[in-house]
């Protein structure tokens, strides 16, 4: 019954969106919800323990709703965690990627350091180019 009203709600806010609206956190969220669902058991165990390992897991936690059944837990985490990209856009504390131009790559966009990466690589979803990915140096 609770997969089925997450699924319902999430539906509700999908088709709900308008094509601006697509990428924010409700569309994380959402196309998270379904990768969750598509992942083998083993794959979904490794994406549960680095959720696990996250420096921001307190936070992700306390956006959980209230009274989340113990079976949703990871999977809700998981979506969560999709939002990370849009709850850092504003937040102090980061640098972007490429000082001169914060729409185009920079020389660390590419690079995938984990949870010391401090940096905002904004180049991939610049709402005025659509969601084109720039390569560095083009």
């Amino acid at each position: 019954m609770n997969r089925y009203l997450i699924t319902l709600a999430l539906s509700i806010i999908v088709l709900s969106q308008t094509p601006a609206l697509a990428w924010n956190s409700y569309g994380h969220m959402s196309v998270a919800y379904v990768a969750y669902q598509k992942l083998t058991p083993q794959v979904r165990d490794k994406a549960n323990a680095l959720l696990a390992k996250n420096p921001d897991l307190a936070n992700c936690v306390a956006l959980l709703p209230p009274n989340t059944p113990a079976a949703d837990t990871n999977q809700m985490l998981f979506m969560i965690a999709a939002t990370w990209a849009d709850r850092i856009n504003g937040a102090s504390g980061l640098s972007e990627d490429n000082s001169t131009d914060r729409n185009k790559c920079g020389p660390v966009s590419t690079q995938n350091i984990g949870f010391t990466d401090h940096f905002r690589h904004r180049c991939g979803c610049d709402k005025s180019r659509g969601f084109e990915r720039e390569s560095p140096g083009r």
